[in-house]
């Protein structure tokens, strides 16, 4: 079984993976910027992020508002867990990778 968090680090950190497209949009008049990209992992997986920033946003300090998804497009006929995963911040994305690279370690 593959983890979802794995893939995502990996493709976070550019690693084992291939970018096999692209997609950036801002809208001026919503003040909002998307984009949506789609990787393939050594393993055959492909995947897909979406995030979405409301602009501008707070001061530095905080941790802004955005939208945040992973999914699995193709598994490659591998299982994968889980097949989707949302997230509303960074922070919490981070927080989510962090408490999984925690659970690698103890197996």
């Amino acid at each position: 079984m593959m983890e979802l968090a794995s893939l995502v680090r990996d493709i976070l950190r550019q690693q084992h993976v291939e970018r096999l497209a692209q997609h950036r949009e801002q809208d001026h008049e919503a003040e909002a910027e998307w984009q949506i990209a789609r990787w393939r992992h050594r393993s055959g997986v492909v995947i897909q992020h979406r995030y979405e920033l409301e602009l501008p946003q707070q001061d530095a300090a905080s941790c802004p508002e955005c939208w945040i998804e992973w999914q699995v497009i193709d598994s490659a006929g591998l299982v994968v867990q889980p097949m989707r995963k949302q997230f509303y911040n960074l922070c919490q994305q981070s927080f989510w990778l962090a408490m999984q690279a925690d659970g690698e370690d103890e197996s």
